[in-house]
């Protein structure tokens, strides 16, 4: 039927005609936006995702790490082994020191008793101790019959006494060290050794099975320093060699002489008093007077030594101008008891080792240790 006819029909309306065919035009266009959105999210390929495999890790095992320690074995001094252990409420009193001087460790008492000293040293032998408190004089033991590595030198008196006296000519040490040298040092307060055999000084020092009882020498130094200002002299004897250097000058010489030792150095005594007063075999032997002002710290060296062997002994007091002593008398008259010189306070032990002679020493007196 053509168009024309159609519209003419009766009972057809023109406009509502064209509202149809619109409406079935929308509903197609959105039928087909929908299917197509259908088909996209239907067919629409996934990325692909990749997971990475889950690898499990060992756990790493850590070791300890063992340093091998050496743990030495400390041997007690015997007289820390064989104490009695104290009564029960017993006290004890003693007094800890004013370090000071030389720096070192610090100090005890011998197996005698206690003394003005700290814990930690033994002043087991009148040649000194075997460590410092800071204020003794070091000591170095030689022997002039071996050579430093030991090898045995031809030795007599005359011998020794010369290379002794090269030695005080200088009093370098590097005349000396082609000798053998013990290897322990002692720590001296003070020098007063009674009579006792010689082989007493190798032995102090650890080396009494190789060196033979004679042609030895010590030579102590360190530092004194005066508790007053005033003038002061040292004093003894020995047997058989003492002398004492202080701020680099002789100032005492109270060796024993003999046809070969003779006098060791050019020095002599002028103090009208030498040869006066006894004095273990011999007489007391004067030094000369040295001004020392209190605090002042002065350089002080001291030579000991045995020549032929057999019996040593060697007391060195020291006297202060102006103080009184006590008197006491003897078969030429009265006579003064004079101090023994010393570093420190003497610690009971040693006091009697010391055999003091009360008419000739005392304990009592001035302490020239550095910071005392």
């Amino acid at each position: 039927m053509p168009i024309r006819e159609f519209f003419s029909k009766k009972g057809v309306v023109r406009g509502r005609s064209t509202a149809f065919v619109i409406t079935v035009a929308v509903h197609v266009l959105l039928f087909i936006v929908a299917g197509s959105y259908v088909a996209l999210t239907v067919f629409q390929r996934e990325e692909p995702r990749f997971e990475g495999k889950q690898i499990s890790r060992p756990k790493m095992k850590l070791k300890k790490l063992q340093v091998p320690i050496k743990v030495k074995k400390i041997r007690q001094p015997k007289f820390q082994q064989t104490m009695a252990a104290p009564a029960k409420n017993a006290t004890m009193d003693f007094k800890m020191p004013a370090m000071g001087g030389i720096k070192g460790g610090t100090a005890s008492f011998d197996g005698g008793g206690l003394g003005n000293l700290g814990f930690g040293m033994r002043f087991d032998t009148l040649f000194g101790g075997d460590a410092s408190a800071g204020n003794e004089l070091v000591g170095t033991f030689y022997d002039l019959k071996q050579t430093a590595k030991g090898t045995s030198i031809p030795m007599n008196d005359q011998a020794y006494c010369f290379k002794i006296k090269k030695f005080l000519d200088s009093w370098r040490e590097k005349e000396l060290e082609d000798f053998y040298q013990a290897p322990q040092k002692k720590y001296a307060l003070s020098f007063m050794m009674p009579f006792m055999d010689a082989a007493a000084a190798p032995d102090a020092f650890g080396v009494g099975d190789l060196v033979e009882p004679k042609h030895w020498a010590i030579h102590y130094k360190g530092n004194i320093t005066a508790p007053e200002t005033g003038r002061y002299r040292f004093c003894g004897k020995a047997d058989d060699i003492l002398i004492v250097r202080v701020n680099r000058k002789i100032v005492l010489n109270a060796s024993y002489y003999t046809p070969e030792t003779g006098t060791l150095t050019d020095w002599t005594s002028d103090a009208p008093e030498t040869g006066t007063f006894p004095i273990a075999n011999s007489t007391v032997t004067y030094g000369d007077w040295i001004r020392l002002r209190k605090g002042q710290t002065v350089p002080i060296e001291i030579l000991i030594g045995e020549v032929p062997g057999g019996e040593f002994y060697c007391h060195l007091l020291i006297e202060q101008a102006g103080k009184t002593y006590k008197q006491v008398s003897y078969d030429g008259g009265v006579r003064p008891v004079l101090p023994i010189f010393k570093m420190g306070d003497i610690p009971e032990g040693l006091k009697e080792k010391m055999k003091i002679n009360p008419n000739e020493a005392t304990v009592e007196g001035p302490v020239f240790g550095a910071g005392w």
